[in-house]
């Protein structure tokens, strides 16, 4: 909506200065909010990332170089470590692949704030 609709509105449903101020400093304390939380889950994201690429090389290692155990218990507790690790990892990276592609869709179309 462009500047003078927008005051051609204010003026016919007759709101007041301080109605219109309130209102901003509401959206402002949303903004910032949503800011802070988006830079939290977008550190969040990169730190699981970085851990579960390095446990899963700390893993394969472990196969390549340590595998001199006959213990069916412990052989198969790492091939659910490594499928669990494969299975976060693809969920980190999928999750971070979506909003990556969100947010350039929504930038392209000119929304952004």
């Amino acid at each position: 909506m462009k500047y003078e609709q927008w005051s051609i509105l204010i003026d016919e449903c007759g709101v007041a200065d301080s109605d219109i101020e309130t209102v901003r400093q509401y959206h402002q304390e949303i903004s910032m909010s949503v800011s802070e939380t988006d830079n939290f889950l977008m550190f969040h994201n990169a730190g699981a990332f970085c851990c579960q690429l390095s446990n899963i090389i700390l893993i394969l290692y472990h196969f390549i170089f340590f595998h001199a155990t006959d213990d069916l218990a412990i052989i198969m507790m790492h091939v659910f470590w490594m499928f669990a690790l494969f299975c976060g990892l693809s969920v980190t990276t999928a999750g971070g692949i979506i909003i990556n592609h969100y947010v350039s869709t929504y930038n392209e179309c000119g929304l952004s704030a």
